[in-house]
């Protein structure tokens, strides 16, 4: 196999994407992968793209940088996708690098969540009966 099939395989199955955004969020530019993944292409605002509740997160990450990941949730085709994503400031722009956990992964994680948050419910039942008694 040859470098060039190589490399195209890479970018249709890499779940890693990189993008620079200047200071406000707008999308200078972006990675085969991160307009796959994530829907974003130069000129879209990332604020536009991230689910409720991440908005304060991404202006946060975009503000001040991160060498930590930090989970975002953004939504792509009216699913939401969540995101490990790091940022590094450089001047005006930023440079926001992610990676997206596999669907099996995602699944997994959330049958855990949900495990736990039966769990807990349950819990507080026996608290309660034992309240009673």
């Amino acid at each position: 196999m040859t470098i060039e099939p190589l490399r195209r395989l890479r970018e249709r199955h890499s779940r890693d994407f990189a993008c620079v955004v200047d200071v406000d969020g707008k999308v200078d530019s972006a990675d085969a992968a991160a307009l796959r993944l994530l829907g974003l292409k130069p000129g879209a605002r990332l604020s536009d793209h991230v689910a409720a509740g991440s908005e304060q997160k991404l202006q946060r990450l975009l503000r001040e940088g991160s060498d930590e990941a930090c989970e975002v949730a953004f939504v792509v085709d009216g699913a939401v996708v969540t995101a490990c994503v790091y940022a590094d400031k450089d001047g005006g722009a930023v440079g926001v690098f992610g990676h997206v956990p596999p669907p099996a992964m995602t699944s997994a994680l959330e049958q855990v969540q949900e495990t736990l948050t039966e769990l807990a419910a349950l819990n507080r039942e026996i608290a309660r009966q034992k309240a009673q008694i």
